[in-house]
C-alpha cells in the first residue's frame, strides 16, 4: 500500500492490495444480497440498499446523492429530479462508498476537481 495516500483507501487495514480487498468487500456484499433476494439484472439498488439496511432518501437538496451516517445506519440521499439511469447510478455509487470502514466519519459531497483537497478528488 506504499504508492497509496487516501484515507479510505488506507482505511482498508488489511489490504496488502487495496484493489483486490475491495472486490472482496464487494462480492461478499453481492452473494450475501443475492442470498437475502435480491434478483437481477437489472439490479435494483435501491433493493440492494434497503438489504444492507441503508435508508433512501429524496432530497432537492443534493447535488446528485450523497451518504451520511446515523443512528448506526447510513442515509444516501439522491436527487429525484435526475434521470432514472442517473439516480441509479449514483445510488450503487454511494452504496459503493459504505464498503470502506471509514465512511461513517464524514459526510462527503461532490466537488469539482479545483474544490478537492488533497486526494480526496
Amino acid at each position: 500500500m506504499a504508492n497509496w495516500t487516501n484515507h479510505s483507501v488506507l482505511s482498508l487495514s488489511r489490504a496488502v492490495d487495496p484493489i483486490a480487498e475491495i472486490t472482496r468487500v464487494a462480492r461478499e456484499v453481492v452473494l450475501d444480497a443475492l442470498e437475502e433476494g435480491w434478483s437481477g439484472p437489472p439490479y435494483d439498488p435501491f433493493a440492494l440498499a434497503d438489504i444492507l439496511g441503508i435508508r433512501t432518501s429524496p432530497s432537492d437538496d443534493v447535488l446528485d446523492a450523497r451518504v451520511s451516517a446515523a443512528d448506526d445506519r447510513f442515509l444516501i440521499e439522491y436527487n429525484p429530479n435526475k434521470p432514472r439511469g442517473r439516480t441509479r447510478f449514483s445510488i450503487a455509487h454511494e452504496i459503493g462508498h459504505t464498503l470502506f470502514p471509514d465512511c461513517s466519519e464524514w459526510v462527503r459531497n461532490r466537488v469539482t476537481l479545483a474544490q478537492a483537497e488533497r486526494d480526496e478528488w
